[in-house]
């Protein structure tokens, strides 16, 4: 398995932010409603609207105790998820399902049992809010609400803990099919399924790493490219990739839904400062090409970044560890095109995109093409 090299840009954040430390929110309780299969706001005396302060969130700790008196009823029958309502509106959105607070990995049923559970989700609001990846913003009002999905239950919430926290972001993007063939293993730790490798042959992408800090990462995945479904699966191992026999030293893996609204995350894992990972994006099954965006999101960040080696010559996009001529052809390209691949800036000279193409991302890049790196 030759490994394939990838952009990877290194963000920081803004410098604009004007709260910079964690915002800790402590919710003796309980709380509790009853209801049937829809979610509902808690009492507002308990917990209801936060007005957070300004500043850039990309994670989120979380720590709550949970009592369902359904005996059935597990842990993700009974979520939380946050909402919010964007300035001048008067409808409350509810996050897609990315949005939802659930134990990781899953377990069995409750019992009827309180059950105490702890999160760390470093990319849960870079992932919840808006299409493009950005941190949740401060200074605006959300709310946090009990979910309960199991009929004839009520479900009793207390003692949370919340925090919301900066992080470090670093982006990987390239292709699905650069490093090779594989079977590959049809295996979701989170939820204990291991069904062994697949019989289908599909292409694959790998991306040593490291990481400057050890810590707890998450790691957001877009797939682009093609219309209507694209399904890919992004995995995360220790070392190298096995391309064939055991794969003990698969860390998480997860699979993309449809196109544009399901995304191949990796929400909690802990990796170590000067250790190797691989990052792996493959097809589901034999399909389509179609290229990635991940975001690693975390305490520190990955090392050995350039950012301005984008492109090999073939202009997919594909880095080859050399800033040459086709790295800035390929950056006006996506410049003039006016494509996300073109924003690295938010005018404040950190490398936090910020949804727009604009000049400064253009002058960003050519200081880092000018640099060569």
């Amino acid at each position: 398995m030759k490994p394939t090299s990838a952009l990877l840009i290194t963000l920081a954040l803004a410098s604009t932010a004007t709260h910079a430390e964690p915002y800790v929110l402590d919710i003796p309780g309980p709380a509790s409603f009853t209801m049937g299969s829809s979610g509902s706001p808690l009492n507002a005396a308990d917990l209801g609207l936060i007005n957070v302060p300004g500043g850039a969130y990309h994670g989120l700790r979380m720590t709550y105790t949970v009592r369902a008196t359904n005996p059935n009823a597990k842990p993700y029958d009974v979520p939380m998820q946050f909402y919010y309502n964007l300035p001048g509106e008067t409808v409350w959105h509810a996050p897609t399902v990315q949005g939802a607070i659930t134990p990781n990995p899953v377990v069995g049923p409750m019992n009827a049992q309180s059950m105490t559970y702890s999160f760390d989700f470093p990319i849960f609001f870079y992932r919840s809010f808006g299409v493009t990846p950005i941190p949740f913003p401060g200074a605006m009002t959300i709310g946090l609400r009990g979910r309960n999905l199991v009929l004839n239950n009520t479900a009793t919430w207390s003692n949370m803990h919340i925090e919301f926290y900066p992080a470090k972001v670093s982006v990987f993007t390239g292709d699905n099919h650069s490093s090779g063939t594989w079977n590959r293993p049809i295996i979701n730790p989170r939820q204990g399924i291991d069904l062994g490798r697949d019989t289908d042959i599909t292409e694959f992408t790998a991306i040593p790493f490291q990481v400057d800090m050890t810590g707890i990462y998450g790691i957001h995945t877009q797939l682009h490219g093609g219309t209507g479904v694209l399904e890919g699966v992004t995995y995360l191992f220790q070392g190298d990739v096995p391309v064939t026999g055991p794969y003990t030293n698969v860390l998480d893996a997860n699979l993309q839904g449809l196109y544009g609204v399901g995304y191949t995350d990796i929400n909690s894992v802990n990796l170590v400062a000067g250790q190797t990972y691989t990052l792996v994006q493959s097809q589901d099954n034999p399909a389509p090409h179609y290229t990635f965006t991940s975001y690693i999101v975390g305490l520190g960040r990955v090392v050995d970044s350039c950012e301005a080696d984008l492109d090999d010559g073939n202009s997919t996009g594909t880095p080859d560890q050399a800033v040459t001529i086709d790295d800035l052809l390929f950056y006006i390209e996506a410049f003039t095109a006016g494509t996300l691949r073109a924003d690295v800036d938010d005018s404040t000279g950190s490398g936090l995109p910020d949804g727009a193409v604009s000049i400064d991302d253009l002058l960003y890049y050519l200081d880092h093409f000018n640099a060569g790196c």
